[in-house]
């Protein structure tokens, strides 16, 4: 019976030795800088804009004064009672503009523009000074939006 008593003691003592992982293992980004307190860093980090990648989902979104000639570009809006609530989160990645692998979208009537590397505010003049040089007139007045339209896992 001692015997198994020494036992169940060891199994216990090296379980408690070996169970504990010390603190400086356990924080994510240690190293020689510590990233957290340089607040010049974290300003840096947060004042630098999102540009789109590949795989990325775009909502594009155009608007004009004549809202029949923009309707081309514009999705249409999912009809149903209950069920819009539910698939409104997953409705641009049916909708969406998806960047392929060369970092182009393709837009109905415009063709493919590349944006790889673009902020949406980017996006936006792209689309809009192609819009103006293809189709409209600076009198149309057109407003476009381009919003990232899901996240990648």
């Amino acid at each position: 019976m001692l015997k198994y008593f020494y036992l169940t003691f060891l199994v216990v003592l090296a379980f408690c030795q070996f169970s504990c992982v010390p603190h400086h293992k356990t924080v994510y980004f240690q190293g020689e800088k510590d990233y957290f307190e340089d607040e010049e860093f974290l300003n840096q980090a947060q004042r630098k804009p999102y540009r789109v990648q590949i795989d990325d989902v775009l909502s594009i979104r155009v608007k004009a004064l004549d809202q029949e000639s923009v309707n081309i570009f514009n999705p249409l809006p999912i009809q149903g009672n209950n069920q819009q609530v539910g698939v409104q989160g997953d409705q641009n990645y049916y909708d969406g503009f998806v960047i392929d692998l060369h970092g182009n979208i393709k837009i109905p009537v415009i063709g493919e523009i590349n944006v790889l590397g673009y902020t949406t505010s980017e996006i936006e003049v792209l689309i809009k000074k192609r819009l103006l040089l293809d189709q409209f007139t600076e009198e149309a007045n057109l407003f476009i939006t381009v919003k990232l339209g899901g996240l990648r896992y």
